[in-house]
């Protein structure tokens, strides 16, 4: 008799745990239940980034996603239907501000582009159109004129001009006018660390057709400072030496009376 109660007791208690386990595990719903990789790509193709996490907790997955600006983000999606239930930011990505290419990398394009004497190079900021490279050249029988992409050192335009033939009022025949001869670079850059005693840094031709060409030559004196030194092209003459900050502010305020 004993025997019997207790084989009942202990079929009834299995009867319990199977049911307790049938609730809380629920078999025949897991079917429904999203995977982590189906959840993780519905939610890149709405949030293109990378998945650096994935946990199934529930009836929910919780996971963290970096964009690809580096905004990261916590989301939770509903396991079956696959919908963002929340998103939060947890942090925000660095942008990276892109760096005009060096004077020297542009030089080289331009030239590779169209060898001849290189006449002007100077990187215009304050274009309607963006930064830009401007660029001339001086060919055996024309100058170019150049704009570039200053990232990317691509050529975006070119223009080409043939000299001006002299007035046929003028005396002097054609062929034996001397064409204005600037220094070169290098004899600017000797010139100006006579002048400045230190380490050379950079050096821009500037020759607008108003202006009387010249050179700005960078130099790191032996105190550390930045020393802007101008230099005529046609004449080598110093025309000025000013600390960088110095000579940004003058260069600006000349720039807001031009415009």
């Amino acid at each position: 008799m004993n025997v019997k109660k207790w084989g009942l007791y202990g079929g009834v208690a299995a009867i319990l745990v199977l049911a307790i386990g049938l609730y809380y595990f629920q078999p025949w719903n897991k079917s429904d239940i999203l995977s982590a990789e189906a959840v993780s790509e519905s939610v890149t193709q709405q949030y293109p980034g990378t998945i650096e996490e994935n946990k199934l907790q529930g009836d929910e997955y919780h996971l963290r996603l970096v964009t690809k600006t580096g905004d990261e983000y916590r989301l939770t999606v509903d396991a079956e239907s696959g919908s963002i239930q929340t998103i939060e930011q947890i942090s925000e990505g660095e942008v990276d501000t892109p760096v005009p290419q060096s004077r020297e990398a542009i030089k080289k394009a331009v030239l590779a582009d169209t060898p001849g004497k290189l006449l002007l190079l100077e990187l215009v900021s304050d274009s309607p159109e963006g930064k830009y490279y401007k660029a001339e050249v001086q060919t055996k029988d024309q100058i170019v004129e150049l704009r570039l992409d200053p990232y990317s050192g691509e050529v975006l335009s070119r223009s080409e001009t043939k000299p001006q033939n002299p007035d046929s009022d003028n005396k002097q025949p054609a062929e034996t006018q001397e064409p204005i001869r600037l220094i070169s670079e290098q004899d600017a850059i000797d010139i100006a660390l006579a002048e400045v005693k230190g380490e050379f840094e950079d050096i821009e031709l500037r020759a607008r057709e108003s202006d009387i060409p010249y050179y700005l030559v960078e130099i790191e004196n032996v105190s550390g400072e930045e020393m802007i030194v101008q230099v005529l092209a046609i004449t080598g003459t110093v025309k000025s030496v000013e600390h960088e900050d110095d000579f940004d502010d003058n260069d600006d305020d000349q720039d807001d009376e031009n415009q």
